[in-house]
C-alpha cells in the first residue's frame, strides 16, 4: 500500500478480485516526468499480475488528509502509460466530511465528440513455457 509519510491520510493500493495485492518497491530511477516533486510525495512500486486479471487502483484520502489547493488531481500511469485523471476539488472534499475513496478500473477514451470508449482494467496475458532454441551451424 502506497502510504507517504509527508501525506498523513492518503492511501493508494491496487486490486484484483478485491484483494489488495502485495507490493515491491521500486529501486530504479525516477522519469523526469516526476523529478519536480519532493522525494516525500511520491511513490512507485510493482505489485505482481495475475495473468488476465482484472484490476482497479484505489485511492482512499481521510482525516488528517489536507487538500491545499483549489483541486486535487489523479493522474493515474500503468506502465508509463496515462489510464485515467480525476479531479477532487477541496470544496467537495471539505463538504463529505474530508473522507474520500475513489476507484480507477477501467480506461475511458474519447472516441469522437459524441461518444466515449471505456474498457477495464486487465493484466496482460503470460504465457510460461520451454523455449527451443535453434541454432544454424555455418
Amino acid at each position: 500500500m502506497a502510504i507517504l509519510d509527508a501525506l498523513p491520510g492518503f492511501k493508494a493500493t491496487v486490486q484484483s478480485g478485491n484483494v489488495t495485492l502485495p507490493e515491491y518497491a521500486h529501486d530504479g530511477e525516477w522519469t523526469q516526468k516526476y523529478r519536480h516533486l519532493p522525494e516525500e510525495r511520491r511513490s512507485i512500486v510493482y505489485v505482481e499480475c495475475v495473468s488476465d486479471a482484472k484490476f482497479a487502483v484505489q485511492v482512499e484520502l481521510n482525516e488528517p488528509f489536507k487538500i491545499d489547493s483549489e483541486i486535487l488531481t489523479f493522474d493515474i500511469t500503468v506502465d508509463g502509460h496515462a489510464v485515467a485523471k480525476y479531479d477532487l476539488s477541496r470544496l467537495r472534499y471539505e463538504k463529505d466530511g474530508r473522507r474520500c475513496r475513489i476507484r480507477f478500473d477501467s480506461l475511458v477514451q474519447r472516441i469522437n465528440e459524441n461518444e466515449v470508449s471505456k474498457r477495464a482494467l486487465k493484466f496482460s496475458s503470460i504465457t510460461k513455457g520451454r523455449q527451443t532454441h535453434l541454432f544454424e551451424r555455418g
